[in-house]
């Protein structure tokens, strides 16, 4: 007995198909790239934490979550079946891809149910060539999980309310709980959720508001379950209270500061590196608190911050967020971690014009929010949109954040298509003149506000070059990355000084000094913050010898030269020069009596030496009556004294500066012990 397929069954499965063959082939292409098995910034963050979650999770289970958990332990299930290889960032992606394909059978479901079949199609097709969509589901970062997550929420929700039924209203919260831990500031909708689910409009005998309040508590119940064993691990292991994760506070201060431009995302004066930029934001914070804080406190000083800058500067700020909104409504996908537009263009699948972006998508579905009929769920949209729009303008803008809103601008704009389409064909032409204008409308609008945003300011295409080589050298391809360095010498800073270091560090390895000492000292020329990096370098490799040759001394600021001679000293010391090493921290005292560390070493050198304790002692004591409370310096003048026979000198230093300070300590305590012995 044969079995038909129902016209239902085969437009669900002919929707996923066509998604995911699409999605393949892009695959296919993205695979190439040398950052397919070497991701960068955040990608690298979530790929790094995943693998420690299986390898060494000792390594960060002893701090609350600094960002949302669930994507990196997504990622993790692909480190329980393989190590990493090519073959786990092809199977991490793959299904990702499968998540994306999903997520457009999802959108047709609901745009069917909510508009009919037709707008279903059409709402699938756009999702299907949507290429942002497909973009990103084939990096290592968020979106493909939480739109997957935020769809499936709503059709739970949808079926909850049309068939009464309360296990759909507890699915629906955990999915929605899974989409908070994914990305937290979708918190911000989940008030209007639960009011949307009490206040229910066909509801008017009070009788049944009972069954509305259990709903919700239902409701309420699926989220909490998702994020309650966040919070209480985090409290677990940190003694902190912290909701999911603590890194709010940061990011409201890179949105919400004097220099914020709406997009970078990083903390003035902090690295622009993702690890060194958190370490700094801490730094900052326990310094000017004065002690160390809690993950959470980090957050609320930094919170405090931009809460201070915003009453201070109101005018500022409101010229602040209208940008923040041109950059979120604008055409143009904003980079924050690699360029786009590059990266787009380099895989030569999803820039042929048969694929769609904002351009084309925005006006249609704004024009749908403004003419569809206001039922039940079109407020329940609109307010998804409007909440997670507010959400990310109070932070920061970047080109993917505004996805998640994407499924239901598609839904309106295929539902106002059909319904303008309908129109037509039934000669209804009132309503067809005001809609056409408001999408024409829009569509001029949205381009006026991109225009102070064109390509090369925004992403400046060019870098994606310096990208691709920085993922050859990760790769141990040092070859493949020469020439892009090359290329990339041309872009603006910070992308020129710090391809100058890498064509310098290339050639130390190749043998070819002449050219390696020339683009050094061309990076640190262009970029004077490089100095300390590249002296750091060099000085690992074991080239110390190259620095005169790379850096120029009279050039140098005050404290670049103390940094400069240090280091020298430092290499002089390390090659048993100690005839040099004295030369240089002389230098460095000569310059700057605040660097104590330079007494440090050269008292110390001094003290190696046949009848040089003397000479010790007065470096010592110079160093002292710049840094009195100096423990290495009094330990070391204690020394000297006992050395010299002066025990009762030593014995005051050990006694009043040293056990005085720290009564416990071991090498304080031996020493005393020396100077007591007869």
């Amino acid at each position: 007995m044969k079995t038909s397929i129902s016209k239902e069954a085969k437009i669900i499965i002919l929707v996923f198909l066509a998604a995911l063959s699409i999605r393949l082939v892009y695959l296919h292409s993205l695979s190439a790239s040398p950052l397919f098995s070497s991701p960068a910034m955040d990608a690298a963050v979530h790929d790094t934490w995943a693998f420690a979650l299986v390898n060494s999770p000792e390594d960060i289970s002893n701090a609350p979550y600094f960002r949302a958990p669930l994507y990196p332990y997504f990622l993790s299930l692909f480190y329980r079946v393989a190590n990493r290889s090519f073959s786990t960032y092809l199977m991490m992606r793959l299904a990702q891809f499968l998540l994306g394909s999903i997520s457009c059978l999802l959108i047709y479901i609901l745009a069917r149910r909510l508009y009919g079949v037709r707008a279903g199609l059409l709402a699938a097709g756009i999702a299907i060539l949507y290429w942002p969509f497909i973009y990103f589901e084939g990096e290592l970062l968020i979106p493909a999980l939480l739109i997957s997550l935020t769809l499936i929420g709503f059709l739970f929700l949808h079926e909850a309310i049309t068939a009464r039924c309360r296990v759909a209203f507890f699915l629906s919260g955990l999915c929605f709980g899974l989409a908070a831990i994914t990305r937290p500031n979708i918190l911000l909708f989940f008030p209007i959720l639960a009011a949307w689910i009490i206040l229910d409009p066909t509801v008017k005998d009070r009788s049944q508001w009972n069954r509305l309040l259990k709903n919700t508590a239902i409701f309420l119940c699926g989220i909490i379950i998702c994020i309650l064993p966040i919070t209480l691990r985090n409290y677990v292991v940190g003694k902190d209270l912290v909701l999911i994760s603590s890194q709010a506070g940061v990011n409201f201060y890179i949105g919400n500061n004097e220099y914020s431009d709406g997009k970078t995302a990083i903390v003035p004066g902090t690295r622009a590196t993702w690890w060194g930029g958190y370490l700094d934001c801490v730094r900052i914070a326990e310094t000017e608190i004065g002690r160390s804080l809690r993950p959470s406190e980090v957050s609320r000083y930094w919170f405090r911050r931009a809460l201070r800058f915003i009453t201070q500067n109101p005018g500022l700020v409101l010229r602040q967020y209208f940008k923040k909104t041109q950059y979120f409504f604008n055409n143009i996908e904003i980079s924050n971690n690699q360029n786009i537009y590059f990266f787009r263009n380099y895989t030569g699948v999803i820039n042929f014009p048969l694929f769609i972006g904002f351009t084309l998508l925005a006006p249609f579905g704004l024009a749908g929010i403004i003419f569809l009929r206001r039922d039940r769920y079109w407020w329940l949209m609109s307010s998804f949109i409007l909440t997670y729009f507010i959400s990310i303008i109070l932070f920061f803008v970047a080109g993917r954040y505004r996805l998640a809103i994407i499924p239901f601008l598609i839904i309106f704009a295929a539902a106002f298509i059909i319904e303008l389409s309908g129109y037509i064909a039934r000669k209804e032409l009132k309503p067809v003149p005001l809609r056409i204008g408001t999408v024409v409308f829009l569509f001029i609008v949205l381009r006026i506000i991109s225009l102070p945003f064109p390509l090369a300011d925004i992403d400046g295409v060019s870098d994606g070059h310096y990208s691709l080589a920085n993922a050859y050298m990760r790769l141990g391809k040092s070859d493949r990355a020469y020439p892009l360095y090359k290329r990339t010498v041309q872009l603006k800073e910070p992308y020129r000084s710090r391809s100058y270091v890498s064509l310098g560090m290339i050639e130390l390895e190749s043998g070819d000094t002449e050219n390696a000492t020339r683009n050094l000292a061309e990076a640190v020329k262009l970029n004077p913050m490089l100095c300390g990096e590249v002296m750091q370098t060099l000085a690992g490799d074991g080239r110390g010898d190259l620095l005169e040759s790379v850096f120029d001394v009279q050039a140098m600021s005050p404290s670049e030269k103390i940094q400069y001679y240090m280091k020298l000293g430092d290499l002089s010391l390390k090659k048993g020069d100690y005839a040099g090493a004295e030369r240089y921290y002389e230098k460095v005292i000569t310059t700057d009596k605040s660097v104590n560390a330079a007494f440090v070493n050269l008292g110390n050198l001094y003290s190696l030496k046949q009848d040089g304790q003397k000479k010790a002692m007065e470096i010592y004591l110079h160093g002292l009556t710049y840094h009195p409370k100096n423990l290495i310096l009094n330990y070391n003048l204690a020394d000297v004294y006992l050395q010299l026979n002066h025990k009762e000198k030593a014995l005051e230093i050990i006694r009043t500066r040293l056990l005085s300070q720290e009564p416990d300590n071991p090498a304080f305590l031996s020493l005393l012990h020396r100077a007591r012995a007869p």
